[in-house]
Formats: structure tokens, sequence, C-alpha cells
């Protein structure tokens, strides 16, 4: 793939894309994410996700994300277990 295609794709897109790393921390934001929430990529990269939940959903957000990321890597110690195993 061309160097640097899939960050113009994102950049260009007009949906948001924001993505956020297993701790919550902002690493991807795009221009409608800008347009949306008012925060520039410059502002709200490397900051947490708390910038656009408000305050009386946090605990509940939380608690989901969190939710979440545990499923998901157990889904893959599970595939990965299994195929070290031979199985599908």
């Amino acid at each position: 793939m061309e160097d640097g295609l899939a960050e113009r794709v994102v950049a260009d897109l007009a949906e948001r894309v924001i993505f956020a790393d297993r701790g919550g921390v902002i690493r991807v934001w795009n221009a409608s994410a800008t347009a949306n929430f008012g925060y520039t990529a410059d502002e709200a990269i490397g900051q947490s996700l708390d910038l656009i939940i408000p305050e009386r959903l946090r605990e509940p957000h939380w608690r989901g994300y969190d939710a979440a990321i545990e499923r998901r890597l157990a889904e893959v110690a599970e595939r990965q277990a299994r195929a070290q195993k031979g199985t599908s």
C-alpha cells in the first residue's frame, strides 16, 4: 500500500474518525471530528476520551469501554490458544 494512503483516507472521510488506545487516549482524530466536537487534532490527540464525554456519562462509558476491551482481549487469547492446538 502506498505510504500514508490510510492516513489520507481517514483524514478525508466525511464520517468522524476517532481512535483511542486501550487506555482511552485519543490517537487519531480527523477533520470531521473537529467539525463535530470543535477540537482540532492537535488539541485532541493525546487527550483522554473524557474530552468529548459529558461528565455525567463518564462512569458508565468507562465501565462499558473497559468491558469491551476485556472481552476483545479474551476473544483474541481464545483464538490464539485454539490456533496453537490446531483447532479452529
